[in-house]
């Protein structure tokens, strides 16, 4: 059939073996079809055990579980992510109670592709004053860049509370560093200030 179309408009008939790729392209459709049917259903009850170590943000597992990872990432005008040119950047942002990491895009205006904290990583209370709450913070930052094809960055961080423990996640992972860049907050008033003291007035 396909040759006889392909005669039809004054073309050479197609090879046997295109034909078959062809061919091949749909029996491979439908073993994935197959592959994602026996996998386990995302709404399945979890045992306490899993509720216990969970890894992740429950009830956006429970709400997103069956979207793709990178559902909400903002893409360009031709669908992709970042391109293989695009330089990215880690930008920690650390405290006493959290670690914020956002991975922004350098090359397309400094817009973030996503972002990660303490929540996200099924931390909380408590336990987001620990070391392991940075390193598993750090881990999933890193995780997430190689799904996305991205294996060197730039890290700026302000504070420097907890950025070595998200930096031993991202060796761990095999996240390569490339650039350290320490932005400190300016003070406001005093003798090395951005502006004088305000006039006091009587």
């Amino acid at each position: 059939m396909a040759c006889g179309a392909n005669l039809a408009r004054g073309r050479p008939p197609l090879a046997p073996d295109v034909a078959s790729r062809r061919g091949f392209a749909s029996v491979n459709q439908d073993k994935l079809k197959d592959i994602v049917s026996a996998m386990p259903g995302k709404n399945r009850m979890l045992t306490k055990a899993e509720l216990r170590n969970f890894p992740g943000h429950l009830q956006r597992y429970k709400k997103y579980g069956g979207l793709p990872e990178f559902h909400n990432i903002d893409r360009n005008r031709h669908g992709f992510i970042a391109l293989p040119t695009d330089r990215f950047m880690v930008v920690l942002t650390t405290s006493k109670n959290n670690v914020h990491a956002q991975l922004v895009n350098r090359s397309r205006d400094y817009r973030t592709v996503f972002g990660s904290f303490a929540g996200n990583v099924g931390i909380n209370k408590k336990q987001q004053q620990t070391e392991r709450c940075a390193y598993r913070v750090g881990e999933n930052v890193a995780k997430k860049c190689k799904r996305l094809g991205v294996f060197a960055v730039d890290v700026k961080f302000r504070r420097m509370m907890r950025v070595d423990t998200v930096l031993q996640a991202f060796q761990a992972e095999g996240l390569q560093v490339g650039q350290l860049i320490h932005e400190p907050r300016l003070p406001k008033t005093g003798i090395n200030s951005v502006r004088p003291r305000k006039r006091r007035r009587v």
